[in-house]
């Protein structure tokens, strides 16, 4: 399934993928899923599951650790979501955005993450298409600095 998102695109048009997802996976559309879903999408930047978890159980709903690691492990599959190892016990997520490409810079004194966006980047990694005969699916630029 290709599917193309953007920062613009409404909860029910990420709903509605993700129902076509779980119907394509022949998996139940339960209260619990939507409710992650829904968390999700109302979250601006990186999330981890604890606070997820923590998201989820202060408006009261019951959903274990499992049901959360299981459906992000879903919507990572299908580019729903980004799944990142930026060091430290735990890993981050964020919404992805196929339309526009950001890259991250981490700060290690204080865990602070950064966006950015670089055009010089984006050309590059165009030329490397281009010279390779390639189409980037997915990319992941890091840079881990201390503060100066």
């Amino acid at each position: 399934m290709n599917i193309e998102l953007s920062e613009n695109y409404s909860f029910e048009e990420y709903r509605s993928l993700f129902y076509r997802i779980l119907d394509e996976k022949k998996l139940n559309k339960t209260s619990e899923r939507f409710h992650i879903l829904r968390a999700i999408y109302d979250t601006d930047g990186h999330f981890t599951v604890n606070t997820l978890y923590n998201k989820l159980k202060s408006k009261k709903y019951q959903v274990s650790k499992t049901t959360i690691y299981n459906t992000l492990s879903l919507l990572e599959s299908f580019y729903l979501i980004e799944k990142h190892n930026f060091g430290g016990s735990c890993a981050q997520y964020e919404k992805c955005d196929t339309s526009t490409s950001h890259d991250h810079i981490i700060i290690i004194d204080t865990d602070e993450i950064i966006e950015f966006k670089n055009e010089k980047l984006n050309l590059l990694i165009k030329e490397i298409e281009d010279t390779y005969k390639l189409k980037v699916a997915r990319r992941a630029f890091t840079l881990f600095c201390h503060k100066k």
